[in-house]
């Protein structure tokens, strides 16, 4: 009896280890300066380390963040997919989060001051050249695109064939990808061809230099949206870089106070009301 307590507990312990992790809800304050942050950014990639994992690579359009219970919010992130071109819309994990600085990766959590221990990864970044656009904001309606459930524990694209993701995620980490040509995000995407032969090309496909301007939508997530925040009562909170300041409206009034933007350590002034 005492060895099956003990292996609960460690089981338990375990999985708590692993949950501690996971930097999924904030509190306002938290929040605020998270998506002060994260917005300033023009790209970053998207990677938990779980095995047969590939990093997405963002080029960011807005992050805010909604209010999902009294206490908490969740971080939203509405970008584009550097290698696909599809839009990325999800919720953030903010251990996933890494960010370019002097030829380096970091983690955001931990340039947020977020306890966090999960190594950094020890692949080179690889953003690919894009042309300059117009950032803009996040469509009226909540949902996932695939980019949430391929950063989950456990995903393999082969356990839903019914997705027909992007080839660009439908290869073994260590296999080396195609580049995309250079491309406008949100007006083009760059078209591709499947390798009939398997031991030819890189990946099984090759990017040709035409370019899409049809269809921006990526596939939905078959993971529904939880906590949806559409319709429901609670704040949003947004940032806007240009003028370096937050601002945290209430869905259902639309009342909203706006701040000086918090720094990384948190620190907010200069609050005014509309």
């Amino acid at each position: 009896m005492k060895k099956i307590v003990l292996s609960l507990a460690l089981i338990v312990a375990s999985l708590a280890g692993w949950a501690g992790e996971e930097i999924l809800y904030f509190s306002a304050p938290q929040a605020s300066r998270a998506v002060a942050a994260l917005n300033r950014q023009d790209e970053l990639m998207i990677y938990c380390g779980y095995e047969d994992e590939l990093p997405t690579y963002v080029l960011v359009n807005e992050v805010w963040a909604e209010q999902v219970t009294s206490s908490f919010y969740e971080i939203w992130l509405y970008g584009f997919d550097a290698y696909t071109g599809e839009e990325v819309y999800m919720p953030i994990d903010l251990g996933c989060i890494y960010l370019m600085h002097n030829n380096h990766i970091y983690s955001a959590a931990q340039y947020l001051r977020f306890r966090y221990s999960r190594p950094c990864p020890t692949f080179a970044w690889a953003m690919p050249q894009y042309n300059v656009f117009v950032r803009v904001t996040h469509p009226a309606m909540y949902y996932y695109t695939y980019h949430y459930d391929i950063h989950r524990y456990g995903w393999h694209y082969c356990d839903h064939p019914e997705m027909h993701y992007h080839p660009y995620y439908c290869r073994h980490p260590w296999a080396p990808h195609p580049v995309p040509p250079c491309y406008t995000p949100g007006h083009e995407m760059p078209c591709y061809r499947m390798i009939d032969n398997p031991g030819v090309g890189q990946g099984h496909y090759e990017y040709i230099p035409s370019k899409s301007t049809t269809n921006f939508t990526c596939r939905g997530s078959y993971t529904p949206v939880k906590n949806n925040p559409q319709s429901r009562a609670g704040n949003r909170i947004t940032s806007n870089r240009s003028n370096n300041t937050v601002t945290t409206t209430d869905r259902v009034s639309g009342r909203s106070t706006t701040t000086t933007a918090p720094s990384r350590t948190g620190e907010v002034s200069n609050s005014r009301s509309t």
